[in-house]
């Protein structure tokens, strides 16, 4: 499965501080041209001959800004050239969902993911100061989604410091909302940036945090919730499957499987390459992909530390995350952490 992440756009409804993308892009920003996405989609189909199968996901800024018609170029341009098996999803705020996007969803059954940050003031409505406000509206468009998909929503929360003391909260919510957690700790973006000691968890605190996630799953799990972090933590341990594979964040294997492309038509190796300053730029629509900045990346993948190599739990981590002499992955002791956890669990 390749998977393609597609920015067509960085305007935004919403404020968030811990957003990556410029307050100026946001309010006015340059949008993909449907040209563009012919040239970028030819250029993945040609340097990739075997692609057969797409995960397409369109991200942004918010993607449903650009509307239901401009999305059906993308799936046509792949149908149009062979490629059957493409799941289509959206991240979204989900503040523009509604009967039309209902519609479209269905017809090409793609489904919409969300991010919000329970307990946490870091995202609010464009102009308003109330993170309550933006809270009170997604909610609405959650449960509209849910009424007409019966489905749960795949939403990724961000761990701080405001709102770690509060997971088990967190959950019972996410359970009453219907929906699938995945939890990221804060990352060193946007206005944050000025003051992210302040707020950020070390990875003893992250690890703590996914342990005490991992216990209150226990009540939900067999109702359908799932915490993707628990999840597939507790697959590896009873051995259904590795975190060793392409899975974001556990691997770095990512380069030839994901790509990441703005609205400009630049091509990263993924999103967080993109909110993290673009270490692994690919190329460009207009020049076309540049394979040796690509050689160099998938090189890079296989980088890691000798206590990774001796480790196994996870793949060495996302790249992104490594340190520069050691290779030791950011966030390893809080999956160790987990590890040892659902480890316990299962003796």
């Amino acid at each position: 499965m390749f998977n393609i992440y597609i920015k067509p756009t960085e305007l935004c409804n919403l404020k968030c501080d811990h957003c990556y993308i410029p307050l100026s892009s946001r309010e006015n920003s340059f949008k993909m041209t449907p040209e563009q996405v012919d040239y970028i989609l030819d250029q993945c189909l040609n340097f990739f001959s075997d692609l057969n199968k797409v995960n397409l996901i369109f991200h942004g800024g918010e993607p449903l800004l650009m509307g239901v018609g401009y999305y059906g170029k993308f799936l046509d341009k792949l149908k149009q050239n062979g490629v059957e098996n493409i799941r289509v999803s959206f991240q979204s705020n989900m503040l523009l969902y509604n009967k039309e996007w209902k519609l479209f969803l269905k017809q090409n059954k793609a489904s919409i993911g969300t991010s919000y940050d329970f307990f946490s003031n870091f995202r609010r409505l464009a102009g308003c100061t109330d993170s309550k406000k933006y809270f009170i509206l997604w909610t609405q468009k959650i449960k509209q989604y849910q009424d007409d998909f019966r489905q749960r929503v795949y939403t990724i929360t961000v761990l701080s410091k405001q709102n770690v003391k509060y997971i088990p909260d967190i959950i019972d919510i996410a359970e009453e909302l219907g929906l699938n957690l995945k939890l990221n700790p804060l990352y060193n973006a946007g206005k944050i940036k000025a003051d992210y000691k302040s707020f950020s968890l070390t990875p003893q605190e992250y690890g703590e945090s996914l342990k005490i996630a991992y216990r209150c799953w226990q009540k939900y799990k067999n109702k359908g919730m799932v915490i993707e972090q628990c999840k597939d933590m507790e697959s590896f341990v009873t051995g259904e499957s590795s975190l060793t594979h392409t899975r974001c964040p556990y691997a770095g294997n990512c380069v030839g499987h994901i790509w990441c492309i703005d609205p400009k038509g630049n091509i990263y190796n993924c999103g967080c390459d993109v909110q993290l300053g673009g270490k692994y730029y690919m190329g460009n629509y207009k020049i076309g992909i540049n394979k040796e900045k690509y050689i160099k990346a998938k090189a890079e993948d296989n980088q890691i530390s000798l206590d990774c190599y001796e480790c196994g739990i996870c793949g060495g981590g996302c790249k992104l995350f490594r340190d520069k002499k050691t290779k030791k992955y950011l966030w390893c002791d809080s999956y160790k952490k987990l590890y040892k956890e659902v480890k316990n669990a299962f003796c």
